[in-house]
């Protein structure tokens, strides 16, 4: 035994005399400043990626949504994404990721480097001496030295690894070695969002409306049904300030606050927390989060061709361009504006061939090939990952809402079936055909736009289902009735048509599934969960979960004060009320001819009468509708990233 004690020694020796004291016990650790590279200020990363780290075990099975939680406990139910929206590399001057210098194609990535201890056997024999003294870091590239910083050896450094090449780290202390050369190479990953009003975010406005205790506001009379009786709209919550009209810039200036406003694109979407926390949970990993993602898209008018915009101002535009048109002017090296759609995409979808040859114009990369995949010499690098959400307003998710919540002697229902806004599941279920083109159309764009092929072996387009919305929280009854609706009194959910677009929203689950195959991922094993969290699910009494609208009656408010309604705290329900909306985004429009020129393509005739004429009523359906009703709460959206994100991880995978 002794023998062998002083063999073991022996050997010991050897190799401590191989390596000086710094060798055997250090070593070079890193990570990227800011691996979510969306965010200018590394210190809104590292909030997120603290979150994470915090999570237990059991947390961590669904990690997005116990950070959203512990967010929101944090915040105290207001939102964590107010102070971040305005510090992303998107820029709302010109609606594109150009608010960063080299956002896209990176020319490097900062690390942060210091000297750690190895964890081994010889620490028993040559423990850690402390890091004291200078050190000299020297980052080489390419054969040449790109960084040399001197620091004391205790201290971090930053240091600018170039990017593609990476390159060699290496830190003296004395002129002796203090750790192993490092060979550091970064992957940064291009993640592209695409898709509609839940691939946005539609209902999370990053900066929810104020409220105030102080006043209310009257909106005059609306018509509950074609019999004309009518009722007061007085009492309601207001917008704090000292505005005077709903017209007014001191109105307008109180409003709630997007990522981008046109779109009402929001850092609670799914598709954003998917890819913030494949940063967060891999510091050595860049992402780079590019998204188009607009509310009220479809597969033609949305992510192939212009779409009209959620919310604008006076003399804004009325539309957006096509998602592929503005990723092409963002990913590729030159760009063709005003290009007629390529043929072969028009062969594929023949209701195209009806438009006028100016509603065809697109933005694609300036070398592009009809063939498929021609594209990729024209970008300035490869799309890793598509995020996908669309297919829901194809088939008609407004139309079928509307018919759920309008009752036939709905005055609104009989205005909005003379503008094919209101419809049936029977009408829903013959666009499925249509759809199924639509997306055989939407597959060979990605190809030859972003030279995004379909392909078994790495599936990087991941398309998400839609969850059921009109479940309580037994899972089990429809919701009925006028709770969570009270803000606009000709709203009330009937329980069996809710139960058949529930039943219709399975069925286009079913087809979503198909249409993606074998070459796309398909993701919806979140829906099980949204079941029992439906618009009428609720856990208890307080201002979070009651599904009443506050109204000031005799100088008192009921059921609770606006100023109590948490808009992000946790709840029984992941689906935005009409109440909700009106209470979160409180949307209104600023002028009948500002909401009807430029912000509705249905907003003509016979609806643009009706509002003129019943303006203030008017921006309670707006407010109550346009601001997110029946769309996911943050906490929805999380819940939805978790299964995104694990998704992307296997995809990741299969192409590295």
């Amino acid at each position: 035994m002794r023998a062998l004690v002083w063999a073991a020694f022996a050997v010991l020796t050897l190799a401590a005399g191989a390596l000086s004291p710094a060798q055997a016990a250090s070593r070079i650790e890193w990570r990227l400043e800011n691996p979510f590279r969306l965010f200018k200020k590394p210190e809104h990363t590292e909030l997120h990626r603290q979150v994470f780290e915090s999570l237990n075990m059991s947390e961590r099975r669904l990690p997005i949504l116990s950070a959203e939680r512990r967010l929101e406990a944090r915040f105290g139910g207001s939102g964590w994404a107010d102070d971040m929206y305005n510090d992303t590399c998107y820029s709302r001057a010109d609606n594109r990721y150009t608010a960063c210098k080299d956002y896209v194609l990176p020319k490097s990535h900062r690390i942060v480097a210091q000297l750690g201890s190895e964890d081994s056997f010889l620490d028993l024999f040559l423990p850690d001496q402390p890091h004291t003294g200078n050190c000299v870091w020297r980052l080489e590239s390419s054969g040449k030295t790109v960084a040399s910083v001197t620091s004391p050896c205790d201290k971090p450094v930053k240091l600018d690894v170039p990017f593609p090449a990476g390159g060699r780290l290496s830190v003296k202390r004395d002129g002796r070695d203090a750790a192993p050369l490092l060979e550091i190479k970064i992957r940064d990953v291009l993640i592209l969002g695409l898709g509609d009003s839940f691939g946005a975010g539609e209902g999370n406005p990053d900066h929810p409306v104020t409220l105030t205790d102080s006043r209310a506001f009257d909106y005059g009379e609306v018509d509950i049904a074609a019999s004309r009786s009518s009722e007061r709209l007085d009492g309601y919550p207001a917008r704090q300030g000292k505005w005077q009209t709903l017209s007014g810039p001191d109105f307008l200036a109180e409003r709630a606050r997007w990522w981008d406003r046109e779109c009402h694109r929001s850092l609670y979407s799914h598709q954003f927390r998917a890819a913030l926390q494949l940063a967060v949970e891999d510091p050595k990993r860049a992402i780079t989060f590019v998204s188009y993602s607009c509310s009220g898209a479809e597969i033609a008018q949305g992510i192939l061709l212009r779409t009209s915009v959620r919310e604008c101002r006076a003399g804004e535009s009325y539309s957006v361009p096509g998602q592929l048109s503005s990723a092409s002017q963002d990913l590729c090296t030159s760009v063709t504006k005003s290009a007629l759609m390529p043929a072969a995409i028009i062969n594929r979808m023949p209701e195209l061939r009806s438009l006028a040859e100016r509603d065809m114009r697109v933005t694609r990369c300036a070398k592009i090939s009809e063939e498929g995949g021609g594209s990729q010499s024209g970008l300035k690098r490869p799309v890793d990952l598509v995020l996908l959400s669309v297919g829901g307003n194809d088939v008609g998710f407004v139309p079928l809402i509307s018919d759920s919540i309008l009752s036939e002697t709905s005055i609104y229902r009989t205005l909005g079936q003379r503008l094919n806004s209101v419809y049936g599941v029977d009408h829903a279920k013959a666009r499925l055909d249509l759809v199924k083109k639509r997306f055989d159309g939407l597959k060979y764009s990605l190809d030859i736009f972003l030279g995004v092929k379909g392909s078994a072996s790495d599936r990087k387009v991941i398309l998400t289902g839609y969850p059921n919305m009109g479940y309580a929280e037994d899972g089990v009854s429809s919701c009925d009735g006028s709770k969570g609706l009270e803000v606009f009194p000709p709203f009330r959910l009937d329980a069996a048509k809710v139960g058949k677009a529930d039943e219709f929203t399975t069925e286009l689950n079913r087809s979503l599934a198909a249409i993606a195959g074998r070459d796309w991922t398909y993701v919806d094993g979140y829906r099980k969960d949204f079941r029992s969290r439906g618009l009428c699910a609720t856990n208890g009494d307080n201002p979070a979960e009651s599904l009443a609208f506050p109204r000031l009656k005799d100088g008192v408010w009921t059921p609770y004060k606006p100023s109590h309604y948490p808009a992000y705290a946790p709840r029984q329900r992941w689906f935005r009320t009409p109440n909700d909306a009106f209470l979160t985004s409180n949307m209104h429009a600023e002028t009948v001819s500002a909401f009807g020129a430029n912000c509705s393509a249905l907003y003509t005739g016979t609806l643009k009468a009706v509002a003129r004429k019943y303006w203030a009523p008017f921006q309670i359906f707006l407010a109550s509708t346009y601001g997110g009703a029946f769309h996911p709460t943050a906490e929805g959206q999380a819940r939805i990233a978790d299964d995104v994100a694990e998704a992307a991880r296997n995809a990741l995978r299969r192409t590295h």
